[in-house]
C-alpha cells in the first residue's frame, strides 16, 4: 500500500516538475520574442534588407566610433545606408543629435558630395532628409565637422559624446510597412593648445576691528580664464 501511495506521489510530483519546465520553456520564449521585437539586436535597423552605419576612419582608414583631431582641423563623419534584395526605404531621416541636456562641440559644413544631392531632399538644423531610396542602393554621404571656434576655452566642451539618430520607414515586397531606427552613438575630442591667462583683482573689502585697529579683509575672485593666444594647433613648449 505504502508502494502504491509512493508511486502516485512521485507520478504527482513528475507531472508537476514537467508542466514547470514546460511552463518556463513557454514564457522565456514568449519573453525573448517581445524583447527582441521591441528592442531589435545590437546593430538592427529593425530590417534585415536596411543597414545602416555612422562612423570615423582612423589612420588605417578602419572604421571608429571616436575621434580625435586638433580644434583648427576637420573631422571627417561618414554615413551609410544600404537597401537590398527587395523594397523600398522612404521617408528617411539622419540626425545629429547631442546627448540629453548637453551641446554640440562642432559644426557641419553643408557642403555634400554633388553625385549624392540626388539622394537628399534637405540638410537642415543637422538633419539630413532622404528621397525614396530604392533596393540595390548603398551609399556614403560624407560630413566634414568642425569645431566651434570661441574666445575662451570651455574645458568641458572639447570631450563630447553625440548621437546619429536614422529613422525611416521600410516598404517591403508585399507593400508592407516597417518602421526603421538605429541609433549610433560617437565621441570626438578636440585638442586645442593656448596660453593661461589668470587675471585677478579685489571685488570687495570687508572691515573690521580688531584691538581698536581697522583692518581690511580683501576678498579676491578669481576671474582665470583659457585666452586664446595661439591657433590652437600649434603645442606650447
Amino acid at each position: 500500500m505504502l508502494r502504491r501511495v509512493t508511486k502516485k506521489t512521485l507520478a504527482v510530483f513528475l507531472i508537476f516538475v514537467l508542466t514547470i519546465a514546460d511552463f518556463a520553456l513557454v514564457t522565456k520564449s514568449y519573453a525573448s520574442t517581445i524583447f527582441n521585437s521591441v528592442f531589435p539586436s545590437l546593430g538592427s535597423t529593425g530590417s534585415k534588407n536596411v543597414e545602416f552605419d555612422a562612423y570615423f576612419t582612423d589612420a588605417e582608414k578602419e572604421k571608429s566610433y571616436s575621434a580625435i583631431s586638433r580644434v583648427c582641423e576637420n573631422i571627417s563623419l561618414y554615413l551609410s545606408i544600404s537597401v537590398s534584395e527587395v523594397g523600398y526605404l522612404k521617408d528617411a531621416k539622419i540626425s545629429l543629435k547631442p546627448k540629453q541636456n548637453d551641446y554640440l562641440n562642432f559644426k557641419v559644413d553643408s557642403k555634400i558630395d554633388e553625385y549624392y544631392l540626388k539622394y537628399i531632399n534637405s540638410f537642415n538644423n543637422n538633419t539630413l532628409d532622404f528621397k525614396q531610396i530604392n533596393n540595390g542602393s548603398a551609399i556614403t554621404i560624407k560630413l566634414d565637422l568642425t569645431y566651434i571656434q570661441e574666445e575662451f576655452i570651455k574645458l568641458d566642451k572639447l570631450n563630447k559624446s553625440f548621437d546619429v539618430v536614422f529613422t525611416g520607414t521600410y516598404v517591403n515586397g508585399q507593400g508592407k510597412e516597417v518602421q526603421i531606427n538605429k541609433v549610433n552613438e560617437l565621441n570626438i575630442e578636440w585638442q586645442d593648445y593656448r596660453e593661461l591667462n589668470i587675471n585677478s583683482s579685489i571685488t570687495k573689502f570687508i572691515p573690521y576691528i580688531i584691538e581698536e585697529n581697522e583692518r581690511r579683509n580683501y576678498s579676491n575672485r578669481d576671474r582665470s580664464k583659457y585666452k586664446t593666444k595661439q591657433s590652437g594647433c600649434s603645442k606650447i613648449t
